[in-house]
Protein backbone atom coordinates (compact mmCIF):
# COMPACT_ATOMS: atom_id res chain seq x y z
CA UNK A 1 0.00 0.00 0.00
CA UNK A 2 1.02 3.77 -0.88
CA UNK A 3 2.30 5.31 2.28
CA UNK A 4 -0.03 7.77 3.33
CA UNK A 5 0.65 11.55 2.92
CA UNK A 6 -1.14 12.66 5.66
CA UNK A 7 -1.93 10.72 9.28
CA UNK A 8 -3.76 13.25 11.32
CA UNK A 9 -4.11 13.41 15.26
CA UNK A 10 -7.13 15.43 16.31
CA UNK A 11 -6.53 18.49 18.53
CA UNK A 12 -9.23 18.11 20.88
CA UNK A 13 -9.63 14.60 22.47
CA UNK A 14 -12.73 12.68 22.22
CA UNK A 15 -14.63 11.61 25.46
CA UNK A 16 -14.43 7.78 25.69
CA UNK A 17 -15.51 6.49 28.62
CA UNK A 18 -15.88 2.53 30.58
CA UNK A 19 -15.09 -0.11 28.85
CA UNK A 20 -17.74 -2.69 26.82
CA UNK A 21 -17.35 -6.36 27.41
CA UNK A 22 -18.12 -8.53 24.65
CA UNK A 23 -17.49 -11.01 21.80
CA UNK A 24 -14.50 -13.82 21.49
CA UNK A 25 -11.48 -15.15 19.25
CA UNK A 26 -8.74 -17.41 18.23
CA UNK A 27 -5.92 -16.79 20.17
CA UNK A 28 -4.39 -17.47 23.47
CA UNK A 29 -3.73 -14.24 25.20
CA UNK A 30 -4.98 -15.34 28.74
CA UNK A 31 -1.50 -15.49 30.05
CA UNK A 32 0.20 -12.62 30.91
CA UNK A 33 3.29 -13.49 30.34
CA UNK A 34 3.20 -14.40 26.89
CA UNK A 35 0.44 -12.14 25.28
CA UNK A 36 -0.34 -11.95 21.54
CA UNK A 37 -2.04 -9.46 19.17
CA UNK A 38 -5.13 -11.22 18.96
CA UNK A 39 -6.23 -10.72 15.00
CA UNK A 40 -5.13 -8.75 12.03
CA UNK A 41 -7.65 -6.71 9.30
CA UNK A 42 -6.55 -5.16 6.31
CA UNK A 43 -7.89 -1.69 4.81
CA UNK A 44 -10.23 -1.99 2.39
CA UNK A 45 -10.56 1.53 1.72
CA UNK A 46 -8.44 2.70 -1.49
CA UNK A 47 -6.87 5.91 -2.62
CA UNK A 48 -6.14 7.60 0.95
CA UNK A 49 -4.86 10.40 0.94
CA UNK A 50 -5.32 11.72 4.89
CA UNK A 51 -6.61 9.76 7.94
CA UNK A 52 -7.88 11.58 11.03
CA UNK A 53 -10.97 10.85 13.54
CA UNK A 54 -13.57 13.05 11.69
CA UNK A 55 -17.08 13.78 13.24
CA UNK A 56 -20.42 13.81 11.02
CA UNK A 57 -21.98 15.68 14.18
CA UNK A 58 -25.59 16.35 12.73
CA UNK A 59 -25.77 14.27 10.19
CA UNK A 60 -28.57 11.98 10.34
CA UNK A 61 -27.94 8.11 10.71
CA UNK A 62 -29.72 6.13 7.92
CA UNK A 63 -29.93 2.37 6.77
CA UNK A 64 -29.29 1.02 3.23
CA UNK A 65 -33.06 -0.42 3.05
CA UNK A 66 -34.56 2.80 4.68
CA UNK A 67 -32.76 4.60 2.24
CA UNK A 68 -33.70 2.79 -0.53
CA UNK A 69 -37.51 2.90 0.29
CA UNK A 70 -37.92 6.01 1.81
CA UNK A 71 -39.15 4.94 5.36
CA UNK A 72 -37.33 5.36 8.07
CA UNK A 73 -38.03 3.58 10.85
CA UNK A 74 -35.56 4.82 13.32
CA UNK A 75 -33.13 7.83 12.65
CA UNK A 76 -31.03 9.23 14.71
CA UNK A 77 -28.64 12.13 14.50
CA UNK A 78 -24.94 12.05 15.57
CA UNK A 79 -23.61 14.25 18.60
CA UNK A 80 -20.60 16.00 18.84
CA UNK A 81 -18.78 12.95 20.72
CA UNK A 82 -19.29 10.60 17.96
CA UNK A 83 -16.48 10.04 15.45
CA UNK A 84 -15.18 7.17 12.98
CA UNK A 85 -12.06 6.85 12.05
CA UNK A 86 -12.26 8.54 8.29
CA UNK A 87 -10.03 8.92 4.89
CA UNK A 88 -10.21 11.91 2.29
CA UNK A 89 -8.90 9.91 -1.07
CA UNK A 90 -6.05 12.20 -2.91
CA UNK A 91 -8.20 14.30 -5.21
CA UNK A 92 -11.17 14.40 -2.47
CA UNK A 93 -12.53 17.45 0.00
CA UNK A 94 -14.89 15.10 2.58
CA UNK A 95 -14.32 12.50 4.78
CA UNK A 96 -15.59 9.00 4.38
CA UNK A 97 -15.87 6.21 7.17
CA UNK A 98 -12.28 3.88 6.59
CA UNK A 99 -13.08 0.53 6.13
CA UNK A 100 -11.26 -2.76 7.12
CA UNK A 101 -12.07 -6.40 6.26
CA UNK A 102 -11.30 -9.48 8.17
CA UNK A 103 -9.30 -12.36 6.08
CA UNK A 104 -13.25 -14.23 6.35
CA UNK A 105 -14.21 -11.33 4.03
CA UNK A 106 -16.17 -9.38 7.16
CA UNK A 107 -16.19 -5.46 6.95
CA UNK A 108 -15.30 -3.02 10.61
CA UNK A 109 -14.95 0.53 11.23
CA UNK A 110 -13.35 2.30 13.92
CA UNK A 111 -15.96 4.44 15.93
CA UNK A 112 -15.06 6.43 18.80
CA UNK A 113 -11.65 7.20 18.44
CA UNK A 114 -8.54 8.64 19.13
CA UNK A 115 -5.47 7.62 17.33
CA UNK A 116 -1.47 8.23 18.02
CA UNK A 117 1.23 8.66 14.74
CA UNK A 118 4.02 6.34 15.86
CA UNK A 119 6.03 7.30 13.02
CA UNK A 120 7.74 5.52 9.71
CA UNK A 121 4.06 4.93 8.67
CA UNK A 122 2.79 3.45 12.03
CA UNK A 123 0.10 4.47 14.25
CA UNK A 124 -2.03 3.18 17.41
CA UNK A 125 -5.73 3.86 17.50
CA UNK A 126 -8.02 3.19 20.44
CA UNK A 127 -11.83 3.23 19.63
CA UNK A 128 -14.39 2.19 21.71
CA UNK A 129 -16.76 1.10 19.53
CA UNK A 130 -15.13 -1.90 16.79
CA UNK A 131 -18.39 -2.14 14.37
CA UNK A 132 -18.59 -4.86 11.95
CA UNK A 133 -21.02 -3.36 8.62
CA UNK A 134 -22.62 -5.01 5.92
CA UNK A 135 -21.14 -2.75 3.16
CA UNK A 136 -18.90 0.26 3.01
CA UNK A 137 -20.76 3.74 4.83
CA UNK A 138 -21.60 6.38 2.25
CA UNK A 139 -21.87 10.30 3.95
CA UNK A 140 -23.95 12.58 1.87
CA UNK A 141 -22.45 15.82 2.05
CA UNK A 142 -23.80 19.95 1.22
CA UNK A 143 -22.28 23.60 0.52
CA UNK A 144 -22.28 25.00 3.57
CA UNK A 145 -20.59 28.14 2.64
CA UNK A 146 -16.94 29.58 1.54
CA UNK A 147 -13.62 29.77 3.79
CA UNK A 148 -12.84 33.40 3.84
CA UNK A 149 -9.11 33.11 3.84
CA UNK A 150 -8.46 30.01 1.32
CA UNK A 151 -11.99 30.63 -1.16
CA UNK A 152 -12.59 26.65 -0.46
CA UNK A 153 -16.31 25.49 -0.36
CA UNK A 154 -16.93 23.95 3.26
CA UNK A 155 -18.76 21.28 2.77
CA UNK A 156 -21.18 19.53 6.24
CA UNK A 157 -22.72 15.98 6.39
CA UNK A 158 -25.96 15.61 6.02
CA UNK A 159 -26.30 11.68 6.19
CA UNK A 160 -24.15 8.64 6.59
CA UNK A 161 -25.58 5.83 5.64
CA UNK A 162 -24.27 3.37 7.58
CA UNK A 163 -25.79 -0.78 8.42
CA UNK A 164 -24.22 -1.73 11.69
CA UNK A 165 -24.31 -5.62 12.45
CA UNK A 166 -22.66 -6.29 15.76
CA UNK A 167 -20.61 -3.75 18.18
CA UNK A 168 -17.91 -5.46 19.36
CA UNK A 169 -17.04 -2.77 22.35
CA UNK A 170 -13.54 -1.47 23.15
CA UNK A 171 -10.43 -1.81 20.78
CA UNK A 172 -7.06 -0.70 20.28
CA UNK A 173 -5.31 -1.43 16.80
CA UNK A 174 -1.43 -1.26 15.85
CA UNK A 175 -1.81 0.34 12.06
CA UNK A 176 0.76 -0.59 9.85
CA UNK A 177 -0.09 1.93 6.53
CA UNK A 178 3.20 0.91 5.07
CA UNK A 179 1.69 -2.66 4.38
CA UNK A 180 -1.86 -2.10 4.75
CA UNK A 181 -2.31 -4.69 7.84
CA UNK A 182 -3.79 -4.02 11.24
CA UNK A 183 -3.70 -5.40 13.85
CA UNK A 184 -5.98 -5.60 17.17
CA UNK A 185 -4.48 -5.67 21.01
CA UNK A 186 -8.05 -6.74 22.26
CA UNK A 187 -9.71 -10.31 21.03
CA UNK A 188 -13.01 -9.18 20.74
CA UNK A 189 -14.51 -12.11 21.20
CA UNK A 190 -13.25 -13.21 24.58
CA UNK A 191 -12.18 -9.57 25.62
CA UNK A 192 -8.60 -10.75 26.40
CA UNK A 193 -5.77 -9.13 25.68
CA UNK A 194 -3.72 -5.64 26.12
CA UNK A 195 -5.02 -2.37 27.16
CA UNK A 196 -2.50 0.44 26.53
CA UNK A 197 -3.57 4.01 28.33
CA UNK A 198 -4.76 6.30 25.68
CA UNK A 199 -4.74 9.29 28.07
CA UNK A 200 -1.46 10.05 27.27
CA UNK A 201 0.20 8.03 24.11
CA UNK A 202 3.21 9.85 23.95
CA UNK A 203 4.03 8.25 27.15
CA UNK A 204 2.61 4.58 26.51
CA UNK A 205 3.94 4.06 23.28
CA UNK A 206 6.95 4.62 21.61
CA UNK A 207 8.54 3.86 17.86
CA UNK A 208 11.93 3.16 17.13
CA UNK A 209 13.55 2.21 13.58
CA UNK A 210 12.88 -1.71 13.82
CA UNK A 211 10.26 -2.14 16.86
CA UNK A 212 7.51 -0.77 18.64
CA UNK A 213 6.95 -0.48 22.89
CA UNK A 214 4.26 -0.03 24.85
CA UNK A 215 3.22 -0.14 28.60
CA UNK A 216 0.05 -2.34 28.53
CA UNK A 217 -1.72 -4.21 30.97
CA UNK A 218 -4.18 -7.21 30.46
CA UNK A 219 -7.44 -6.99 30.59
CA UNK A 220 -8.69 -9.38 33.12
CA UNK A 221 -5.81 -8.39 35.48
CA UNK A 222 -5.27 -5.45 37.92
CA UNK A 223 -2.16 -5.93 38.95
CA UNK A 224 -0.04 -3.67 37.20
CA UNK A 225 1.26 -3.07 33.80
CA UNK A 226 4.30 -4.10 31.51
CA UNK A 227 6.78 -2.77 28.66
CA UNK A 228 6.12 -5.08 25.89
CA UNK A 229 8.00 -4.65 22.71
CA UNK A 230 7.33 -6.08 19.22
CA UNK A 231 9.70 -6.42 15.89
CA UNK A 232 7.39 -4.07 13.31
CA UNK A 233 8.85 -7.03 10.59
CA UNK A 234 7.02 -9.91 13.06
CA UNK A 235 3.60 -7.51 13.42
CA UNK A 236 2.04 -10.92 11.58
CA UNK A 237 3.01 -13.09 14.34
CA UNK A 238 1.47 -11.17 16.81
CA UNK A 239 3.99 -11.87 19.78
CA UNK A 240 4.85 -9.36 22.20
CA UNK A 241 7.61 -9.71 24.11
CA UNK A 242 8.06 -8.40 27.86
CA UNK A 243 10.29 -6.10 28.84
CA UNK A 244 9.97 -5.81 32.63
CA UNK A 245 8.22 -7.85 35.20
CA UNK A 246 4.80 -5.99 37.29
CA UNK A 247 6.18 -8.49 40.18
CA UNK A 248 9.05 -5.76 40.44
CA UNK A 249 7.32 -2.91 39.22
CA UNK A 250 3.78 -2.47 38.81
CA UNK A 251 3.48 0.36 36.67
CA UNK A 252 7.00 1.26 34.67
CA UNK A 253 7.50 4.13 32.35
CA UNK A 254 9.81 4.16 29.37
CA UNK A 255 12.55 6.86 29.96
CA UNK A 256 14.67 6.26 26.78
CA UNK A 257 14.29 3.16 24.27
CA UNK A 258 16.11 2.26 21.42
CA UNK A 259 16.31 -1.58 19.46
CA UNK A 260 18.67 -3.27 21.93
CA UNK A 261 18.15 -0.95 25.02
CA UNK A 262 15.49 -0.21 27.10
CA UNK A 263 15.72 2.67 30.17
CA UNK A 264 12.80 2.47 32.42
CA UNK A 265 11.47 3.58 35.64
CA UNK A 266 9.04 3.48 38.53
CA UNK A 267 8.56 2.66 41.74
CA UNK A 268 9.04 -0.73 43.63
CA UNK A 269 6.42 -2.75 44.23
CA UNK A 270 5.60 -3.03 47.96
CA UNK A 271 8.41 -0.80 48.67
CA UNK A 272 8.94 2.84 48.95
CA UNK A 273 12.50 2.81 46.19
CA UNK A 274 12.16 4.59 42.88
CA UNK A 275 14.29 2.71 40.31
CA UNK A 276 15.57 3.43 37.08
CA UNK A 277 16.50 0.37 35.42
CA UNK A 278 18.52 -0.46 31.84
CA UNK A 279 18.36 -3.71 29.88
CA UNK A 280 18.85 -4.98 26.72
CA UNK A 281 16.01 -6.55 24.64
CA UNK A 282 17.24 -9.61 24.51
CA UNK A 283 15.58 -12.41 26.65
CA UNK A 284 18.15 -13.26 29.25
CA UNK A 285 18.81 -9.81 30.07
CA UNK A 286 18.40 -8.73 33.50
CA UNK A 287 17.72 -5.11 34.16
CA UNK A 288 20.01 -3.10 36.31
CA UNK A 289 20.12 -0.30 37.87
CA UNK A 290 20.76 2.96 36.34
CA UNK A 291 20.93 5.58 39.08
CA UNK A 292 22.15 9.53 38.16
CA UNK A 293 22.24 11.06 41.71
CA UNK A 294 25.48 11.74 43.50
CA UNK A 295 27.51 10.56 40.33
CA UNK A 296 30.36 13.12 39.45
CA UNK A 297 32.62 13.87 36.92
CA UNK A 298 35.74 16.40 36.99
CA UNK A 299 36.94 17.61 33.51
CA UNK A 300 39.41 20.61 32.16
CA UNK A 301 38.81 23.48 30.08
CA UNK A 302 41.65 25.80 30.07
CA UNK A 303 43.17 25.54 33.04
CA UNK A 304 40.02 25.03 35.07
CA UNK A 305 39.04 22.20 36.52
CA UNK A 306 35.45 21.62 36.78
CA UNK A 307 32.78 19.02 38.04
CA UNK A 308 29.41 17.99 36.37
CA UNK A 309 27.31 15.68 37.82
CA UNK A 310 25.52 12.79 36.31
CA UNK A 311 22.32 13.84 37.12
CA UNK A 312 22.73 17.36 35.33
CA UNK A 313 23.64 15.93 31.33
CA UNK A 314 20.79 15.52 29.10
CA UNK A 315 20.33 12.32 27.44
CA UNK A 316 19.53 10.14 24.62
CA UNK A 317 19.75 6.71 23.86
CA UNK A 318 21.74 5.26 20.42
CA UNK A 319 21.61 1.89 20.33
CA UNK A 320 23.56 0.98 23.12
CA UNK A 321 25.36 4.12 24.25
CA UNK A 322 23.84 7.13 25.81
CA UNK A 323 24.94 10.28 24.65
CA UNK A 324 25.32 12.70 28.05
CA UNK A 325 25.08 16.23 26.79
CA UNK A 326 25.37 19.93 28.73
CA UNK A 327 26.48 23.45 28.15
CA UNK A 328 28.83 24.67 30.68
CA UNK A 329 29.78 27.94 30.19
CA UNK A 330 31.15 28.14 26.47
CA UNK A 331 31.30 24.53 25.96
CA UNK A 332 29.54 22.14 25.02
CA UNK A 333 30.39 19.20 27.38
CA UNK A 334 29.88 15.37 25.69
CA UNK A 335 29.97 11.96 27.45
CA UNK A 336 29.01 8.64 26.49
CA UNK A 337 28.06 5.96 28.45
CA UNK A 338 28.01 2.47 26.85
CA UNK A 339 25.67 -0.11 28.08
CA UNK A 340 26.94 -4.11 26.97
CA UNK A 341 26.78 -7.63 29.09
CA UNK A 342 24.33 -5.65 31.35
CA UNK A 343 26.81 -3.60 32.36
CA UNK A 344 27.57 0.08 32.43
CA UNK A 345 30.79 2.02 31.54
CA UNK A 346 31.54 5.62 31.71
CA UNK A 347 33.93 7.09 28.97
CA UNK A 348 36.01 10.06 29.33
CA UNK A 349 34.60 13.87 29.09
CA UNK A 350 34.90 15.85 25.51
CA UNK A 351 34.50 19.33 25.53
CA UNK A 352 33.87 21.59 22.21
CA UNK A 353 33.97 25.37 22.42
CA UNK A 354 30.88 27.06 20.74
CA UNK A 355 30.88 29.37 18.61
CA UNK A 356 28.31 31.65 19.23
CA UNK A 357 30.04 32.30 23.23
CA UNK A 358 27.12 32.30 25.23
CA UNK A 359 27.08 31.15 28.18
CA UNK A 360 23.52 29.63 28.54
CA UNK A 361 21.87 28.95 32.01
CA UNK A 362 18.83 26.52 30.33
CA UNK A 363 19.81 23.42 27.67
CA UNK A 364 17.12 21.31 26.48
CA UNK A 365 16.85 18.35 23.98
CA UNK A 366 13.94 19.52 21.50
CA UNK A 367 14.32 16.70 19.34
CA UNK A 368 16.25 13.53 17.62
CA UNK A 369 16.55 11.51 14.54
CA UNK A 370 18.18 8.29 13.90
CA UNK A 371 20.68 8.24 11.02
CA UNK A 372 22.64 5.56 9.16
CA UNK A 373 25.01 6.02 11.34
CA UNK A 374 24.14 7.10 14.98
CA UNK A 375 21.67 10.20 15.37
CA UNK A 376 21.19 13.33 15.40
CA UNK A 377 19.89 15.83 17.94
CA UNK A 378 18.20 19.22 18.25
CA UNK A 379 19.11 21.46 20.99
CA UNK A 380 18.00 24.48 22.88
CA UNK A 381 20.36 26.91 24.68
CA UNK A 382 18.87 30.47 26.11
CA UNK A 383 21.02 33.06 28.11
CA UNK A 384 20.28 36.25 29.35
CA UNK A 385 20.67 37.96 26.01
CA UNK A 386 19.99 34.88 23.23
CA UNK A 387 18.86 31.92 22.36
CA UNK A 388 21.05 29.64 20.35
CA UNK A 389 20.14 25.84 18.33
CA UNK A 390 22.56 22.95 18.01
CA UNK A 391 22.56 20.25 16.39
CA UNK A 392 24.92 17.30 17.54
CA UNK A 393 25.69 14.99 15.51
CA UNK A 394 26.62 11.34 16.44
CA UNK A 395 28.11 9.11 14.04
CA UNK A 396 30.15 6.16 14.04
CA UNK A 397 31.92 7.17 17.15
CA UNK A 398 32.26 10.59 16.21
CA UNK A 399 30.89 14.40 17.40
CA UNK A 400 30.43 17.57 15.43
CA UNK A 401 28.02 20.07 15.59
CA UNK A 402 26.66 23.44 14.13
CA UNK A 403 24.86 26.61 16.04
CA UNK A 404 21.76 28.72 14.60
CA UNK A 405 21.35 32.05 16.70
CA UNK A 406 17.96 32.79 16.62
CA UNK A 407 16.52 36.19 17.40
CA UNK A 408 14.54 36.93 20.66
CA UNK A 409 11.60 37.56 17.97
CA UNK A 410 11.73 34.59 16.95
CA UNK A 411 12.44 32.27 19.98
CA UNK A 412 9.62 32.02 21.51
CA UNK A 413 8.69 28.66 21.88
CA UNK A 414 9.50 25.16 23.50
CA UNK A 415 8.33 23.37 20.45
CA UNK A 416 11.32 22.93 17.66
CA UNK A 417 10.80 19.98 15.29
CA UNK A 418 13.47 17.92 13.66
CA UNK A 419 11.80 16.59 10.45
CA UNK A 420 14.28 16.12 6.91
CA UNK A 421 16.90 18.35 7.96
CA UNK A 422 15.27 21.36 8.80
CA UNK A 423 14.41 22.56 12.31
CA UNK A 424 10.56 24.04 12.14
CA UNK A 425 8.37 25.43 14.64
CA UNK A 426 5.21 28.15 15.10
CA UNK A 427 6.49 31.84 16.46
CA UNK A 428 3.73 34.26 18.21
CA UNK A 429 1.29 31.77 19.45
CA UNK A 430 -1.87 33.04 20.29
CA UNK A 431 -1.23 36.80 19.72
CA UNK A 432 -3.34 36.51 16.20
CA UNK A 433 -0.33 37.13 13.91
CA UNK A 434 1.62 33.75 14.01
CA UNK A 435 4.25 32.31 11.36
CA UNK A 436 5.77 29.11 10.79
CA UNK A 437 9.21 29.02 10.54
CA UNK A 438 11.90 26.65 9.08
CA UNK A 439 15.76 27.13 9.32
CA UNK A 440 18.38 24.33 8.76
CA UNK A 441 21.98 24.76 9.47
CA UNK A 442 23.46 24.83 6.19
CA UNK A 443 21.71 28.01 4.87
CA UNK A 444 21.28 29.13 8.53
CA UNK A 445 18.74 31.71 7.28
CA UNK A 446 15.13 31.46 9.19
CA UNK A 447 12.45 31.51 6.51
CA UNK A 448 8.95 32.52 7.86
CA UNK A 449 5.50 32.12 6.57
CA UNK A 450 2.59 34.11 8.14
CA UNK A 451 -0.85 32.69 8.43
CA UNK A 452 -4.24 35.21 8.49
CA UNK A 453 -7.66 34.81 10.45
CA UNK A 454 -8.11 34.06 14.49
CA UNK A 455 -5.00 32.78 16.60
CA UNK A 456 -3.66 29.28 16.88
CA UNK A 457 -6.09 26.28 18.96
CA UNK A 458 -2.29 24.71 20.23
CA UNK A 459 1.29 25.73 20.29
CA UNK A 460 1.81 22.26 18.78
CA UNK A 461 2.39 21.56 15.25
CA UNK A 462 3.03 18.42 13.53
CA UNK A 463 5.01 18.54 10.40
CA UNK A 464 5.19 15.25 7.85
CA UNK A 465 7.83 13.56 5.82
CA UNK A 466 7.09 15.34 2.69
CA UNK A 467 7.48 18.79 4.87
CA UNK A 468 3.62 19.43 5.15
CA UNK A 469 2.99 21.65 8.72
CA UNK A 470 -0.54 20.60 10.28
CA UNK A 471 -1.43 23.13 12.59
CA UNK A 472 -5.07 24.10 14.62
CA UNK A 473 -6.78 27.50 14.48
CA UNK A 474 -9.74 29.08 15.68
CA UNK A 475 -12.31 29.78 13.60
CA UNK A 476 -14.57 30.97 15.64
CA UNK A 477 -15.07 31.36 19.82
CA UNK A 478 -15.38 27.39 19.77
CA UNK A 479 -14.88 26.72 16.79
CA UNK A 480 -11.38 24.67 15.91
CA UNK A 481 -9.98 24.17 12.26
CA UNK A 482 -7.06 21.54 11.61
CA UNK A 483 -5.09 22.66 8.27
CA UNK A 484 -2.34 21.64 6.03
CA UNK A 485 0.61 23.73 4.64
CA UNK A 486 3.36 22.63 2.40
CA UNK A 487 5.16 25.23 2.82
CA UNK A 488 7.67 24.63 -0.08
CA UNK A 489 4.56 23.98 -2.75
CA UNK A 490 1.58 25.79 -1.98
CA UNK A 491 0.57 29.69 -1.68
CA UNK A 492 -1.27 28.68 1.66
CA UNK A 493 -2.69 26.54 4.09
CA UNK A 494 -5.72 23.97 3.06
CA UNK A 495 -8.63 23.38 5.47
CA UNK A 496 -8.83 20.09 6.02
CA UNK A 497 -11.52 19.47 8.94
CA UNK A 498 -13.52 21.93 11.53
CA UNK A 499 -14.57 20.78 15.12
CA UNK A 500 -17.22 22.92 16.82
CA UNK A 501 -18.69 22.65 20.12
CA UNK A 502 -22.42 22.11 20.60
CA UNK A 503 -24.90 24.36 22.81
CA UNK A 504 -25.60 22.85 25.99
CA UNK A 505 -29.26 22.77 27.24
CA UNK A 506 -30.09 22.87 31.19
CA UNK A 507 -32.01 19.80 31.68
CA UNK A 508 -35.78 20.06 33.13
CA UNK A 509 -36.57 17.83 35.95
CA UNK A 510 -39.59 19.76 37.06
CA UNK A 511 -41.51 16.70 35.06
CA UNK A 512 -39.78 13.74 37.84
Amino acid sequence: MKYLKYILIAFLAISILGCTPSPTGTSDTTDPSNPHVSSSLTILSKNISTIAPSSYAGASIVSEASRDTGIYTSRATLSKDETYLSFIGPDGTTFQPMVFESSTGTKVVFRNVLMHDIGDGYSICFMRNLETVKKEPQVIYKEAGIDEETKEIIYEPVEIIIDVTRDYGENTALMDFNTGEVYLLVNPEDYAGLFVDYADYSRTVFGTENAIYMVAQNYGYSEGASIYRIAKSELSSGRLVPMSNPMTIDWPWIDMVSDSTVVFSGNEKNGTSHLTLIKDTGKDSAPISFEKNNIRFTYTTGNDENIIYLEEFQMVLDDNIIHCMQIRGEYLVIMDITFENDQLSYGDIKTYKTSSGIAPYDFQIMDQEITPTGINVIAKAISETQTSLLQIRFSNGNVSFDEILIPESYSDTDEFILANGRIYWLCNAFSGNESICYTDFNSKQIRTFTFGGKSVASSKINVLDDGTVLFWQYMSGTEIATFSWNLDKEPYPTLLMTDDMDVKQIINIDTL
